[in-house]
């Protein structure tokens, strides 16, 4: 048996092995299919399937850009803490040119702020009243690329005060009027004719608003988070114009502007940080937003695979480079509870493991999907067995061929929820962590009686 294999023989061997498993249930024969391949391999085909490792981790700093909506509340729960979550978006004037007269005097300015959904999950949430304040952000974020997570806003970026006047609450879905101050009145009043024309120029002036509720005063479950998708809420400057060219002096008119242009940055924190450990037992939290998350560390996985292999190769007289992984899932079982409609607002549709990066350009850190997400649209739920299933066989592969002193913890997998957004002009699906809702889940653990595993469909490619 010679060394290694050529690279064209492995890449047509691991096209194959993936035709196979696609096609075949069962797999007896240990040398199926070698007449697809050169006349000098050898392909012999197998399964095995491993306990997978896992600690509970939280990584605080998520990337929290919304295109859809804005976020905020606040909901407690015995098992996950306290979760918040504030809201910062884009103001912009609604019409593209506008003339406001000399010397426009300002009568009133309010915000109507359109809730279009909420999530609760404690029964009666939907219409508890939250105190809601407005804050004028005060310093540019949109413009700043690395003002992209859930911690971005710091306290500098805010006004001093609320210019929300008043008792403002929301009660769940539906409209509230909110009153502004004046100062804040007179700002938009001073919309120049070019900052019509140009939304650069107006945000270089206006920044935006951020919304907050209060904080729970105790550990009492419940609460309720608010969902306003951008472009439905309006901010009403009325005022009286004059120009006396055209005999006006004093006439009431209102102008409007657009709360909710372009992105949302939700600002969340959570409540879950008790959950980590290095040692989980029976159970597996996966809190959404920044809560605490299931984390198969990098090098352990490595070092399964590499025993594996030892064994495997010692066994067939092969090489490391000989091993094929046509497909490797990993299994992520979960128990179903009595409350079906909790279950449903709870679980996500998909979740997948994503790994940390760090930026080029500013170092900073991304959660990122595996490549693999591609072409196994995102993982999936199978409802009729009560388990998550992913693909990960290309960072199988791609471990089984690291050096171990290559391995870092960019190599680790969170599991996370997953968001898919779809180009409308091209088709193309991408790829991202969730931060449009609150999900989480209990998923079982490594010491409870159905603990997540990682199936393995692979192949050895030797040379006679």
């Amino acid at each position: 048996m010679s060394g290694r294999m050529s690279s064209k023989s492995a890449l047509f061997a691991a096209g194959f092995l993936a035709v196979m498993t696609v096609a075949s249930c069962v797999i007896n024969d240990k040398t199926l299919g070698q007449q697809f391949v050169s006349d000098d391999y050898l392909v012999s085909i197998d399964s095995t399937s491993f306990l997978m490792p896992f600690r509970q981790s939280v990584h605080d700093t998520i990337q929290a850009i919304s295109y859809s909506n804005m976020m905020v509340g606040c909901m407690t729960d015995n098992v996950y803490g306290t979760t918040a979550v504030d809201a910062a978006t884009l103001v912009v004037p609604i019409p593209d040119t506008c003339y406001l007269g000399i010397n426009p005097k300002l009568l009133n300015v309010y915000l109507d702020l359109t809730v279009d959904s909420t999530l609760v999950y404690k029964e009666g949430d939907d219409a508890i009243p939250q105190n809601i304040y407005v804050y004028e952000i005060v310093k540019d974020f949109a413009s700043d690329s690395s003002k992209v997570y859930n911690n971005s806003l710091s306290a500098e970026f805010l006004s001093e005060k609320p210019i929300s006047y008043g008792a403002s609450m929301l009660f769940g879905k539906g409209k509230v009027r909110i009153e502004l101050s004046g100062e804040y009145g007179e700002k938009l009043l001073a919309t120049s004719p070019s900052e019509f024309e140009n939304v650069s120029s107006f945000l270089d002036r206006i920044h935006g608003l951020y919304f907050k509720t209060d904080r729970p005063a105790g550990n009492q479950d419940g609460g309720r988070l608010n969902i306003m998708g951008l472009s439905t809420s309006v901010i009403n400057v009325q005022f009286l114009m004059t120009d006396p060219a055209q005999g006006l002096v004093d006439k009431d008119t209102t102008i409007s502007f657009l709360c909710g242009y372009g992105i949302a940055l939700n600002q969340f924190s959570a409540g879950s940080r008790h959950l980590e450990t290095a040692t989980p037992g029976e159970k597996l939290y996966m809190d959404g937003l920044s809560g605490v998350k299931p984390v198969i560390p990098g090098l352990d996985l490595k070092d399964i695979l590499d025993r594996w292999i030892s064994s495997v190769c010692e066994t067939a007289e092969c090489e490391r480079e000989s091993i094929l992984i046509s497909q490797a899932r990993l299994i992520l079982p979960y128990s179903m509870p009595e409350n079906f409609e909790l279950f449903e607002k709870e679980h996500p549709l998909k979740i997948y493991p994503f790994t940390t990066n760090v930026g080029a350009a500013d170092s900073t850190v991304r959660m990122k999907p595996l490549d693999d997400i591609t072409h196994s649209s995102g993982g999936g739920m199978d409802r009729s067995h009560q388990y998550y299933y992913c693909d990960i066989s290309s960072k199988i592969q791609e471990l089984i061929t690291k050096d171990r002193g290559d391995v870092t913890d960019e190599d680790d997998l969170w599991m996370c929820p997953v968001s898919v957004l779809e180009n409308e002009q091209t088709g193309i699906m991408t790829y991202d962590i969730d931060v449009n809702g609150y999900p989480r889940v209990i998923l079982e653990g490594p010491q409870s009686l159905r603990p997540p595993r990682l199936e393995l469909v692979y192949g050895i490619l030797k040379q006679w």
